[in-house]
């Protein structure tokens, strides 16, 4: 049982490589540790022309009054910091974690978001509300897509196709990031990520990246037109599971059909290598990439993101 009284409240300035990181707090009572969170600040973010604190790193025990008294202190550190509105769970930017993953029968894949279900109720009996919706899906099928559109077509544009080189896996993840950062201005709440700092991030899954399964599609001045990110999913021990994390194309006219055709490739190869379920992984509900796999798939799992405007005092 809770103890009714809070006797320590702490403030802890963690060693977090996150560059918009601030502080972490936890509630504890006499039996020990009950929630926490941390507070990030990044200054491209807004939303609805609110300049915005986010809270992630959240954990809380299921227990209301233990929810509410987290969130009654979230809220006098956000006010503290002159902040009125709060963003979360993000940890400071879409590039790290962020969003609830909302009840769901299904198996987690690797990557996935995996914290208990009854956060999503602690947040909205507390105030917040869903600003962002987010979805998985899966394909049993692996059915070949229903395109006249072959590598042929592409090479007569000067576009070739190519897996990514891991010897240069750095210098490749620079260019990948210059794309992606042209792909996605216009994507809910992007904030644009520097090439060092998208390399530095993404060499960490290293350990994910396939050549098979992460192409490139480059120009004739070898510039990155467009790129697949999918991975063989770890948690499978089968190796029958594909996961298609981010699709990336650039906006020139010549690219039209490029993102559709990558994945429809990605589909192809791991069909022949014995895999029996691709899934689509986090996509926004208004994005592109949900456009290019909706008819690849059901309903998987589902994910929110919430936001809460502070009350003045």
């Amino acid at each position: 049982m809770l103890a009714t009284q809070f006797v320590l409240l702490s403030s802890i300035r963690l060693e977090n490589k996150n560059r918009h990181y601030l502080s972490t707090y936890t509630l504890q009572d006499t039996s020990g540790i009950k929630g926490g969170f941390s507070l990030y600040y990044n200054p491209q973010l807004q939303y609805e022309n609110h300049e915005v604190i986010c809270v992630g790193d959240y954990f809380c025990v299921d227990d209301n009054t233990v929810a509410k008294r987290l969130n009654k202190l979230m809220e006098t550190k956000c006010k503290e910091l002159g902040y009125t509105y709060i963003l979360g769970p993000m940890n400071g930017s879409t590039w790290e974690s962020y969003r609830f993953s909302i009840e769901s029968n299904q198996q987690t894949f690797g990557l996935d978001q995996a914290q208990p279900h009854y956060y999503n109720k602690q947040f909205r009996a507390n105030g917040f509300e869903p600003i962002g919706e987010y979805c998985s899906s899966i394909d049993t099928t692996l059915k070949p897509r229903s395109t006249q559109i072959t590598e042929t077509y592409w090479k007569k544009r000067d576009i070739t196709i190519r897996g990514i080189r891991i010897s240069k896996l750095e210098e490749e993840l620079k260019n990948i990031a210059i794309l992606t950062n042209e792909a996605f201005q216009d994507n809910f709440l992007f904030t644009v990520l520097k090439p060092d700092q998208f390399a530095r991030k993404y060499l960490q899954l290293k350990h994910f990246i396939d050549p098979r399964y992460v192409t490139i599609a480059e120009g004739p001045q070898g510039e990155t037109l467009a790129y697949l990110f999918a991975y063989l999913d770890p948690l499978d021990n089968s190796r029958q599971t594909l996961v298609i994390k981010t699709v990336a194309v650039s906006s020139a006219s010549n690219c039209r059909g490029l993102g559709s055709y990558l994945v429809g490739q990605a589909i192809a190869t791991a069909k022949e290598s014995g895999v029996k379920k691709i899934i689509h992984a986090f996509m926004h509900k208004n994005n592109i990439s949900l456009n290019i796999s909706k008819h690849s798939g059901q309903p998987y799992k589902a994910y929110a993101l919430y936001g809460k405007l502070l009350k003045s005092t």
